[in-house]
């Protein structure tokens, strides 16, 4: 199972790192010190991720679903979560 972590809304976009990746629909993926990475959608809802391609995969769900990230429905969504 994948190792998922919640985090705090993200910076605004004129405050990223210049690493960040920016999707067309407005998601961001930044790389973290740790080795992992943090996705955001359009409104600052982020999650903590072990891979870029897991990273791309929630970025991608929440831009064609329309939906935020920390959604119920959201594939990272444990199990039971509310």
């Amino acid at each position: 199972m994948n190792k998922l972590t919640r985090s705090l809304p993200g910076p605004p976009m004129s405050q990223l790192p210049l690493e960040t990746i920016v999707t067309p629909g407005g998601s961001t993926i930044q790389h973290e010190v740790d080795g992992g990475y943090r996705v955001c959608d359009p409104q600052r809802h982020c999650l903590k991720v072990g891979s870029l391609w897991e990273a791309q995969e929630l970025a991608h769900w929440a831009e064609v679903h329309h939906r935020p990230l920390d959604s119920s429905d959201s594939p990272c969504a444990s199990p039971g979560s509310t």
